[in-house]
């Protein structure tokens, strides 16, 4: 029997990976490193090839799973460690045993279920005709209410007093808010929105109107420069990842090119660069010439370009911290359930809301984060997680994670528009998950779907008889 292109790349990735454990095993650090940075690049290579799409929801997860998964343990080992908070004791081999495991799993899963489905053509994407305006309608008054939302909070929390102290304060002021406006989710869902109406244009073979587009996306510049004051580098990836995943549901991005490539390079030192401004925004208003130099400070600047301190280590730091302490129990599934149900607030959920598994990692071994404020931390690691729940058989997780990944790209994208909209709201989940608990990502999908749900419901009872009696 021939093998095809992938098969042989899987052959190939599961042979690579069979070996990096044997290698993580013996200790042999630099080989060990360098044989698991090219088995991520083929793992990465296979998931472009799946989903033909550089991308794609699959390729964007796997992509984020390679960055945070060895960002860590590459500054460890060649470069000049992780941040301080972490300490200067670290074990990488336990935590590449599990990287590689979970890697072969998403591998597996993603492959085995590619198998079983064939690429749903975007010709057959069901819609009613002018549905696209109804998106138009809905980006247009989502940005809307996203910005107006945002100010209330704003002067809830009181103002530019808070808003100067940066963005742990800031941010916890409005978590902690009674009923706080979600401005992140409206502004992803309502950007998804824009993203689906200029696709179905397209498939109308309708002309994209350029200034209608721009018209749209001015509702949300007051929010976009909050994000940009507080160097809330999430937030602004999500409004890149969403337009560039939307635009691409159009052309496929088969080829990295060298222009391409460039933005993106561009768009990575610039969101790196608020990394390294935010914590001195309020020096600018009070003492310029310091603010200048802390910026600008040599240090700094590395730090903030580095992969591996300004965030992405986060998830191997993590692990670490918990590997070495040795003083937890395995939570066998705890933190997978409590998550699901984590979306219902806190005054309706039956007796005591328990504590995310983040802030619970936080306040027992980095409690100097708690004392900030509420909901400062060193972020979380999924890949820690599996772990802390199932050790090393937690890899299964991402086993189920690739198959269910791959059917969303596959079989139910093109169902129809509302799910449509759904894959490109849930982007910035795709990064978000390496770098998060469970907890947090179900309860922000659970929200998208609630919210895309009461689109999808107005639209039926109410936009679509409106147009029919219009029209008759």
């Amino acid at each position: 029997m021939m093998l095809n292109k992938i098969d042989k790349l899987i052959v190939a990735q599961i042979f690579s990976l069979l070996i990096c454990i044997f290698l993580s095993i013996l200790k042999v650090k630099h080989f060990l490193l360098i044989m698991i940075i090219c088995a991520s690049f083929v793992f990465l290579k296979i998931v472009k090839d799946i989903t033909k799409n550089y991308f794609s929801l699959p390729f964007i997860f796997a992509f984020f799973h390679v960055l945070y998964g060895l960002s860590g343990v590459v500054a460890v080992t060649w470069g000049d460690g992780l941040s301080s908070t972490y300490g200067q004791e670290f074990n990488i081999y336990p935590y590449l045993i599990l990287y590689t495991l979970c890697t072969l799993a998403l591998t597996i899963g993603m492959y085995l279920c590619n198998l079983k489905c064939n690429k749903e053509d975007s010709e057959n994407l069901k819609f009613d005709k002018n549905i696209s305006d109804y998106f138009f309608i809905v980006a247009c008054l989502g940005l809307l209410s996203t910005t107006l939302f945002e100010f209330i909070n704003f002067f809830r929390v009181g103002g530019l007093e808070t808003l100067l102290k940066g963005k742990a304060i800031y941010q916890a002021a409005v978590d902690e808010l009674f009923l706080t406006l979600p401005t992140q989710l409206i502004f992803q869902v309502s950007l998804a929105s824009l993203g689906v109406y200029i696709i179905l244009h397209y498939f109308e073979k309708k002309q994209i109107l350029v200034k209608k587009i721009i018209m749209c996306l001015c509702f949300a510049i007051p929010y976009l420069i909050m994000l940009l004051f507080l160097g809330r580098r999430g937030p602004l990836l999500a409004c890149l990842l969403i337009m560039i995943l939307a635009i691409s549901q159009i052309k496929p991005v088969k080829k990295i090119t060298a222009k391409m490539f460039v933005v993106l390079l561009g768009a990575y030192l610039c969101l790196a660069s608020l990394y390294g401004i935010r914590n001195y925004v309020s020096l600018a208003f009070t003492d310029f010439d310091m603010f200048v130099f802390k910026v600008f400070d040599k240090r700094n600047v590395v730090n903030s370009l580095n992969p591996g301190i300004n965030e992405f280590g986060c998830t191997f730091g993590n692990f670490n911290k918990l590997y070495i302490s040795d003083d937890y129990e395995f939570l066998y599934g705890k933190s997978y359930i409590q998550g699901i149900t984590h979306f219902i607030p806190s005054y309706f959920y039956p007796g005591d809301k328990p504590q995310m598994i983040t802030y619970q990692f936080r306040d027992k071994y980095f409690q100097s984060k708690a004392e900030i404020s509420s909901i400062a931390s060193t972020a979380f690691s999924s890949i820690m997680e599996a772990y802390w729940n199932f050790g090393y058989l937690g890899f299964i997780i991402y086993l189920f994670l690739g198959i269910l990944i791959i059917l969303f790209d596959k079989v139910w994208k093109y169902k129809n528009c509302f799910i449509l909209l759904l894959y490109i709201a849930v982007c910035p989940l795709m990064y978000s998950f390496h770098r998060s608990d469970f907890a947090h990502v179900s309860s922000e999908f659970i929200l998208i779907v609630l919210m895309i749900f009461v689109i999808y419901m107005f639209y039926k009872n109410i936009y679509k008889r409106f147009c029919l009696l219009k029209n008759k």
